[in-house]
């Protein structure tokens, strides 16, 4: 038997690349510079390889009837498509030899010094008949010699040239000449994990709870304490002004959307939170990892034997900290005191003794129920602490329970988890259901899983964040008069606050409020909302290292409002006093599908030191999102029916709208590792979207990094407490389109206008076209250290980044003669620079050990242009008179108001000091800022601050000694200011509402302005620093005591890993902010007018119980 000969692995690798690399590719690859890498490997992976492995499968199967074409084809369909298919071969190959050869003729020609020759047509058909001949005779030597001659003609033909080229290149650069590269090489990024233990330790209702506080970078902001309320999420500051700033969450691949949703998930589900913060971590998410990227990872079977699991928990809540307010005494004395001082600024010669029916107005005057308080010795007449009367001690209970097991081809997990939360504020909880079903399965070279996971949740909502003008409960609790009782001796409610110190004796303009217990109890506000987020993947490995994976998944997600405002609920204002009202029901449905498909081939492979990792990748989605909203209005005193059904339809808020928008994308990225010491990795991303016009929808995203080890080289390789040394920098660019799905055209609106002939319907323009509207670029550079030391007693992490936002995606104001206020266009550019530290230390002595972890960071925004002119963005603040200011050369969204110096305490001080027209001794004193010596209120506001901290940082101890646990993590922010506009009510000295406790330090008592009803200097008119409070904290986030009872007490009951808790969440929190929860932002989705607190649903103080085991 002839002896078998084999060609080896190194001489198939440079048998393809002789195939797909050669030097004639030189001048394309000069033009195209480094895109040209992507045709190779394009070329190399989808084409050439694939049809080399069916060419060897197919000569294998065919080997005992001489193979070929010709054969192949023959036999899989008839002889004729078999001819057919090999003269179109021959046909190619007549035209691409001679081309080839024809190609190496001319250089030898010019390689000998006769350059003629390669026009001699004589000469190039001689060379190209004789190397037919040669080719032919060492193909009938066999394989092993065509792969030998093929792998050293490769070598000496063209990796030879090709390391003299660059090494030209290298001598021309240290000339001091330049080469222009579109792509910087790169190397590792930074990935941030939060592993099961921490999630498990940490029981909450919100995966986002086992961030906060934990991942330097990550800023969490719970800014409202509903039960049923979504979190703030912002990884390294804005990058945006107008676009979305909050990261991508992707679950188990698969991308799911804006991470305050998360409260969907079951925290116990999930296996690791990993959070990507950099460009070239999160490149291979394009445009939807622009503001960084979540990881989520969820739990999958594992081990033979079929495990159950148990949570359970039952916790107790109640709102951690309250307001001070006045109490009916105290208000009656600031009430009267108030009406004295409008009439004695009116009445100059007047006397705080005068009849009130003398006065010339009537909030001049006091009401008899007040002068009763007066007059009072007894203490017993009605004081209402309304915040007692909404808040609530509220109970909770969560239970969770799965199942997992592996077989030989098959892996499972199924979970299944219902929480019910009470909210602190009557009326208020959240209810959840929810399922997850993780299967994977494997089959020689194949691999397939299916993840699905529904969730119901409902809400019974209550209107917290709101003011008082629109139901708010809790703006209403804190401006009701405590001189008012909850319910009448007949048990109905109460309505005297909205109205009767009006309409009593005289109208003492004392704002009307709603009574709020009646607001929080009787009007119904449900929402209800189902998710289905649902993958399948399928991959297969065509070679060791090569796999293709398919995976397609869909989110679905439904939205359902039922609001309804009984009758007996007057409207709000004295001329309604205790009247029916007109119910209003409204139904709100919004829903949205979204779909992904994903194709990617992949690479894998170690070579021996060599580590070689390579990605391509095509994916398309869409989303179609309908909303709708029905809004109807009922006959006064008929609450029968508590829904639309029957109601008059008020056609200008009823609407049903449909639209959609897709998206496409292609990735390509490398990974090369030479002894895990040197790292490089480089992408190139393209995404298209439909939101941009077909000129701009595509934009192209390159990203890179580099590491290195140094604890392997040879100089630290020695030193034995250092475990991992590591220098780490990225560069990469990601593109933002989160804006609205048809801003690039055109819209045209109706409307009915009486032209003189009745009404008649106009068409008008709404929206400008913008064809030029194109993606928000962002650019990110990254350095960072990694250090472990004393085999991981202490480990470090540094990071310093720069991000810089071009093309800014902004709504700019346009001429009034367009009919128009605004226009969307790219305009702009923004940065961001910070500082990252991380330190951990762990360390175990025999039963005990610890584990600590401190992270601190540090962000600075600073606008960079504004367009052509750099015009100042002016926004006004939910109250007037307040505004915010963004200014190139300043953080974005500052603080625009005036600046409050005390007070004028004398006549003197307002003699000689600039002030208002009508300031009096006791009121504001404000700064005037450009000292021109007039006060005035728009040239005299001043940047005063901005929301953004100056750090924020956190830190968490773990202690554990044998079964008990024990466990502490800390959390703040240093350095921000908030806009308390509840002090614009609560301490403006008009009491025309209840006044916090704060306002007993008024002048001639303490240095807040006097009292008086209508106010005076602009004392109330002006937002003002006094408006302005420090909002830094540092709260003992969560403190947790546990016990895992050892598995011999255990065991012969089936119980594994059984463990009871006891847990406080938000104990503490240090902090001189006045208002509930300096951990606040109303409108944390608007970039240009952020850290206000306008009523806000207070921090809740929590003490749980639980249990855990296993089966």
């Amino acid at each position: 038997m002839a002896k078998r000969k084999n060609i080896t692995t190194t001489q198939l690798a440079l048998m393809t690349a002789a195939a797909v690399i050669s030097l004639r590719g030189l001048p394309m690859m000069a033009q195209e510079e480094l895109t040209m890498f992507f045709y190779i490997f394009f070329a190399t992976f989808l084409f050439l390889i694939p049809a080399a492995l069916v060419g060897a499968e197919l000569g294998s199967a065919f080997a005992d009837r001489g193979g070929g074409v010709y054969t192949w084809v023959k036999e899989a369909f008839n002889r004729h498509l078999g001819f057919s298919a090999i003269f179109l071969q021959w046909i190619q190959n007549v035209v691409w030899y001679p081309t080839v050869l024809g190609f190496a003729a001319a250089s030898i020609a010019y390689m000998i010094g006769v350059p003629a020759l390669a026009q001699n047509g004589l000469y190039v058909g001689l060379f190209s008949i004789a190397m037919y001949w040669c080719a032919t005779l060492v193909t009938l030597r066999g394989t092993s010699a065509i792969s030998g001659i093929t792998s050293k003609g490769f070598l000496i033909g063209t990796v030879l040239p090709g390391v003299v080229v660059i090494v030209m290149a290298v001598i021309w650069m240290a000339g001091g000449n330049e080469i222009a590269l579109k792509e910087i090489p790169a190397g590792v990024s930074q990935i941030v994990n939060v592993d099961a233990a921490t999630i498990a330790n940490r029981p909450a209702s919100n995966p986002l709870a086992s961030l906060q506080g934990r991942v330097a970078g990550v800023q969490v902001v719970n800014s409202s304490q509903d039960p049923g309320a979504s979190s703030t999420v912002r990884i390294r500051g804005n990058s945006s002004l107008n676009g979305s700033n909050a990261p991508l969450v992707v679950i188990d691949g698969f991308p799911w959307g804006d991470a305050g949703d998360l409260k969907q998930i079951n925290p116990q589900d999930i296996v690791s939170m990993e959070v990507l913060k950099d460009a070239s971590a999160s490149a291979i998410y394009g445009s939807r990892g622009s503001c960084g990227v979540i990881l989520i990872t969820t739990k999958r079977g594992e081990g033979e034997r079929p495990v159950v699991s148990y949570d359970g928990q039952f916790s107790v809540s109640s709102v951690s900290k309250t307001i001070d307010m006045l109490n009916a005494y105290e208000f009656a004395k600031i009430f009267k005191e108030a009406r004295d001082g409008a009439y004695l600024f009116n009445v100059p010669t007047g006397s705080i003794d005068d009849p009130y029916e003398d006065r010339p107005q009537t909030y001049h005057r006091v009401d008899p129920l007040i002068t009763a308080y007066l007059q009072d010795k007894t203490g017993t007449m009605t004081d209402t602490d309304w915040q007692d009367a909404i808040f609530r001690t509220a109970y909770s209970t969560k239970h969770s329970v799965s199942v997992s097991g592996r077989t030989k081809t098959l892996g499972y997990y199924i979970g299944a988890n219902y929480l019910y939360r009470e909210g602190t504020i009557i009326g208020s909880d959240f209810e959840r259901y929810s399922l997850r079903a993780n299967i994977d399965g494997k089959r020689n070279r194949l691999k397939y899983g299916v993840s699905f996971s529904p969730s119901y949740s409902k809400t019974n909502y209550i209107s917290s964040d709101t003011q008082y003008g629109d139901d708010g409960v809790i703006a209403s609790a804190l401006m009701a008069p405590p001189v008012f009782p909850v319910y009448n001796t007949d048990g109905s409610y109460n309505w005297d606050m909205n109205g009767f110190l009006r309409v009593n004796s005289w109208d003492t303009q004392t704002n009307e409020v709603l009574n709020p217990v009646a607001l929080a109890l009787e009007i119904d506000d449900v929402r209800e909302k189902i998710n289905i987020l649902g993958n399948a993947y399928v991959s297969y490995e065509f070679i060791k290292g090569l796999e293709y994976k398919f995976t397609a998944g869909g989110d679905y997600y439904s939205y359902i409002r039922n609001y309804y405002r009984p009758s007996y609920i007057p409207l709000r204002g004295h001329k309604y006093y205790d009247d029916l009202s007109a119910p209003k029901a409204q139904n709100n449905m919004n829903s949205y599908f979204h779909w992904t498909i994903s194709n990617q081939l992949s690479f894998n492979r170690t070579f021996g030191d060599h580590s070689v990792n390579a990605v391509a990748v095509y994916e398309a989605e869409k989303q179609g999102i309908q909303t709708s909203q029905i809004v109807g209005t009922g006959t006064a005193g008929d609450d029968k029916i508590r829904t639309t059904k029957g109601k008059t339809i008020d056609l200008t808020e009823t609407y049903n709208n449909k639209y959609a928008y897709t998206f496409a994308s292609w990735l390509v990225r490398a990974q090369y590792s030479y002894k895990g010491r040197y790292m490089v990795s480089a992408s190139i991303r393209g995404d298209g979207s439909s939101r941009f016009a077909p000129n701009t929808r595509w934009g192209y995203f390159p990203a890179a990094s580099v590491g290195w080890r140094m604890s392997d080289e040879s100089f630290l390789r020695d030193v034995k407490w250092v475990d991992d040394l590591k220098i780490r920098a990225s560069v990469g660019q990601t593109g933002n389109a989160q804006i609205g799905n048809s801003e690039y055209l055109a819209l045209y609106g109706s409307t009915n206008i009486d032209l003189g002939n009745g009404l008649t319907s106009q068409v008008y323009p709404t929206q400008i076209a913008n064809n030029d509207l194109g993606w928000e670029k962002n650019t990110q550079y990254n350095v960072g250290l990694d250090v472990s030391l004393w085999r991981g007693t202490l480990g470090f992490t540094a990071d310093y980044y720069y991000s810089k936002t071009t093309d800014m995606l902004f709504d700019v104001p346009v001429s009034s003669v367009s009919g128009l206020t605004s226009s969307n266009v790219n305009i702009g550019s923004m940065q961001n620079k910070g500082i990252e530290l991380a330190l951990t230390s762990r360390r175990s002595f025999g039963d005990f050990s610890y584990a600590f972890a401190a992270n601190w960071s540090l962000n600075r925004n600073k606008v960079l242009s504004l367009g052509d002119e750099n015009a100042d963005i002016i926004k006004e603040s939910s109250y007037a008179g307040g505004y915010y200011l963004t200014r190139v050369g300043q953080p974005v969204g500052c603080y625009y108001l005036l600046v409050q110096d005390g007070i004028f305490h004398n006549q003197e001080e307002l003699d000689s000091y600039p002030h208002f027209d009508t300031t009096t001794i006791g009121d504001f004193r404000f700064v005037d800022a450009n000292g021109n010596g007039i006060l005035e209120k728009d040239a005299d506001r001043v940047i005063v601050g901005n929301y953004m901290p100056d750090f924020y940082y956190g830190f968490s101890v773990n202690l554990s000694y044998k079964g008990f646990d024990l466990a502490a993590n800390f959390q703040g922010v240093y350095g921000n200011e908030i806009l308390n506009l509840e002090r614009r009510y609560l301490l403006n000295m008009e009491a025309s509402s209840n006044m916090m406790k704060e306002s007993l330090q008024r002048y001639p008592y303490g240095e807040l302005n006097r009292a008086t009803r209508k106010s005076s200097g602009n004392n109330g008119a002006c937002t003002s620093t006094f408006h302005l409070e420090d909002g830094s904290y540092l709260r003992l986030q969560n403190l947790s005591l546990g016990y895992t009872f050892p598995d011999r007490w255990t065991r012969k009951a089936g119980i594994s890993k059984l463990r009871i808790y006891v847990q406080g969440t938000n104990l503490f929190t240090w902090t001189d902010y006045s208002g509930y929860n300096p951990e606040v932002n109303k409108r944390s989705t608007d970039a240009l007018r952020p850290g206000e607190d306008y009523c806000s649903y207070p921090l809740s103080r929590t003490f749980s119980v639980g249990v855990n085991f296993n089966l």
